[in-house]
């Protein structure tokens, strides 16, 4: 499990931050999902959720070439963020592939696997398409 850290000082690595995986280490990416999707339908249930809310999978993957443990998370979206690419003709595509672009963590990050504060890498995937897909355009990316 990863976890953002803050690190007052480089010698404190006492203050890293450890959380526990929601679901079991075990569970197979299916199944993780499908109980991420009924404890959204339990809680939010309606015909909104239905039709507009889809669903991404990030992988995050620690960058210690010994470890290289990955993270599965499942998260439900809406609407979809989108970058911009910085070039002249931009298309849908392009944005959507900016997105799911893999991306090197500018955050420390605590590796439970290899007990060690790494670099992280972070890829999404389009995991379950709403019915309406509703695009947001990030104009001003910091």
């Amino acid at each position: 499990m990863y976890s953002r850290v803050q690190i007052p000082s480089p010698v404190e690595h006492k203050y890293l931050i450890k959380t526990q995986p929601i679901f079991g280490s075990n569970a197979l990416p299916i199944e993780i999902a499908e109980e991420w999707r009924k404890l959204s339908e339990r809680r939010d249930k309606s015909e909104i959720i239905e039709i507009f809310y889809g669903q991404i999978k990030c992988t995050m993957k620690c960058q210690n070439p010994s470890c290289g443990h990955e993270q599965k998370t499942y998260e439900l979206v809406f609407p979809l963020t989108l970058p911009i690419p910085t070039k002249s003709d931009v298309s849908l595509k392009d944005c959507l592939k900016l997105y799911t672009k893999e991306k090197l963590s500018t955050d420390p990050w605590y590796c439970d696997e290899c007990n060690e504060v790494v670099d992280l890498s972070r890829k999404v995937e389009m995991w379950k398409m709403p019915q309406v897909l509703m695009v947001y355009l990030k104009r001003f990316c910091l």
